[in-house]
Formats: structure tokens, sequence, C-alpha cells
């Protein structure tokens, strides 16, 4: 199923608040726990804006010592 923004904005929406039961055209999910809301966010925030959101992933710079002084 393809996710949207939309999709995305409503679940945090919901998160922020507390509500564990989300309507959208004219179908109702109630979820058992905020860690089941939390879970199924992060697979649609992983859809809609791709594998690195959400910041987990960070870049580094590599750096190396050879010990000389």
């Amino acid at each position: 199923m393809a996710y949207s923004q939309a999709d995305l904005d409503r679940i945090e929406a919901a998160i922020a608040t507390g509500t564990l039961r989300i309507t959208h055209n004219g179908k109702t999910t109630e979820f058992r726990s905020l860690d089941d809301m939390i879970r199924v966010r992060d697979m649609i925030r992983k859809s809609v804006k791709g594998p690195n959101a959400g910041g987990q992933h960070r870049a580094y710079a590599p750096t190396f010592d050879r010990g000389y002084q």
C-alpha cells in the first residue's frame, strides 16, 4: 500500500494527542498501544520519505591516526 504525507501527518497528530483511534475515508483503525502506533508511524515515514527518514543514520568522516608524534 502506498502511503501519503497526509497519512503520516494524521498518525503523528494522533500520537501527539495520545489518541489510539484514527478515522480516514470512513474507515477507523484502533491501535492497541502507543508502541504499535509508533511502529506503524515509522513504517509510513520510511515509505513516504525514504529509508533514511528520521535522521537515524548519520554521516561521519573517518579519521586515522598512525601514532606519529
